[in-house]
């Protein structure tokens, strides 16, 4: 007698059924539904590697940004305006102040080759975590990429180093003026300048108000609390007239800001501009101190010394001296590092930097009131000085310059500086000349 077979009902092989398809059979037990989804789900992973994925800042902040594998063809720029900057202190420094519009954050963490080859973890990088939560509390579109992307952030930053971190932004603000105004008391923390017409788009990034903030110190009119202390000097800027390498224009501003200058002019016809080289090799600094442009700097320098202002031209000894035959100046001032400390008390001063070949143009060089001159140790003629060197660099000159005018830090004269715990301009240069990718071009 047979046994008795269990009893099926409908539920039992509808239950089957859909035990099958989740592994991939169909009802008959075929594996072709398996290899057929299989080979969906591996179309599926690549499609979705190709779509670049997007992080979006409107989820928790506290969401890490997904990774992007596979890089478009071509440089993916929001606006036509827009720049790329790189370099971990020039993206940090760009997204703490505030004074550009952000569109896309890059973050590639790469290992290094050593731990590459020995098959070693290595932590990521800090400082990318920091500029992954400034980016995103910012407003910042923040994506971490990998794959074939290194090749394309390489072509981003022109093959400079970019430490794995580019910033897609809005210009620097560059305000175009025909003049500085007057300034009643060098206790002001700002000063005024005419501002020259705009087109809409120049407006947008640039602003309109002439009114110049000096960063350095506490706004009256802010609600601000971060430095309360006043100026005891007028204001002091720098003209830069024919420096045409970026490395240079950004190396000044980084000396400019570390001693307190109040604002950086560039000439544009005859100067490099504030690119991204000069903001990286300004390791961020010309992201926070006011940048203003002229288009012709003659009559700039015309009309604010006709304002009050004092005009000094930075120049070599021997130029100096050429220049006050040249220009028929004989009664000009020539003046060494220590006798510009004092100036600031009695009046706003600009200083202006030229090219290390040719100087100053002539037009620019007869605005000045004085030559500032920085003595080498060597006093040998140009036929016994085999090398001929008889100037300094001029981003070099600039930071000495900088100093003599605004005080040593460590002095207690008059021009010293309201900032503490600051390093004398030969430790600055010492710090300089270490190895640090992120902060020297």
């Amino acid at each position: 007698m047979a046994k008795d077979r269990p009893t099926w009902d409908r539920r039992d092989s509808q239950r089957i059924d859909e035990d099958r398809r989740g592994n991939g059979m169909s009802s008959n037990g075929s594996s072709f539904s398996r290899r057929k989804n299989r080979h969906e789900r591996n179309a599926e992973k690549l499609a979705a590697r190709s779509e670049q994925t997007e992080f979006n800042l409107e989820r928790s902040p506290h969401t890490q940004p997904q990774i992007s594998i596979t890089a478009p063809s071509t440089i993916p720029y929001t606006t036509a305006a827009s720049e790329f900057i790189y370099g971990t202190s020039a993206v940090l420094a760009a997204l703490r102040c505030g004074r550009r519009k952000l569109y896309k954050l890059y973050i590639h963490d790469a290992p290094d080759k050593v731990s590459l080859r020995l098959g070693r973890k290595q932590p990521r990088d800090p400082m990318l975590d920091t500029i992954i939560k400034f980016g995103l509390a910012a407003g910042a579109h923040v994506k971490q990429v990998a794959g074939n992307w290194p090749k394309l952030l390489d072509k981003m930053s022109g093959g400079r180093p970019h430490n794995g971190c580019i910033l897609e932004a809005s210009q620097l603000p560059k305000l175009p003026v025909d003049s500085l105004l007057p300034v009643a008391s060098l206790t002001d923390t700002h000063f005024n300048a005419s501002v020259c017409q705009q087109s809409a788009e120049e407006a947008e990034v640039n602003g309109t108000s002439g009114r110049i903030p000096r960063w350095a110190y506490k706004d009256e009119d802010s609600s601000s609390t971060e430095n309360d202390v006043k100026p005891s000097r007028y204001p002091f800027a720098l003209l830069l007239d024919g420096i045409r390498d970026e490395g240079n224009v950004g190396a000044i501003i980084r000396s400019a800001y570390y001693f307190g200058v109040d604002a950086i002019i560039v000439s544009t016809r005859s100067s490099a501009p504030i690119s991204a080289v000069a903001i990286k090799a300004s390791a961020g600094a010309a992201e926070n101190i006011p940048i203003l442009t002229t288009t012709n700097p003659t009559l700039f320098l015309k009309n604010t010394r006709m304002n009050g202002w004092k005009i000094f031209a930075a120049e070599a000894p021997a130029a100096a001296s050429a220049s006050q035959q040249t220009f028929g100046t004989s009664t000009e001032q020539v003046l060494s590092r220590r006798d510009v400390s004092a100036k600031l008390s009695e009046a706003p001063c600009i200083l202006m930097l030229g090219s290390e070949d040719q100087g100053l143009q002539r037009s620019v060089r007869q605005q000045a009131d004085g030559a500032v001159v920085i003595p080498g140790a060597l006093t040998l003629s140009s036929e016994e000085d085999r090398a001929g060197v008889d100037s300094l660099n001029v981003s070099v000159a600039s930071a000495l310059l900088c100093e003599a005018f605004l005080g040593d830090p460590s002095s207690t004269g008059p021009g010293s500086s309201q900032a503490e715990g600051m390093m004398s301009t030969v430790d600055m240069i010492r710090e300089e000349a270490k190895e640090d990718p992120n902060k020297m071009f």
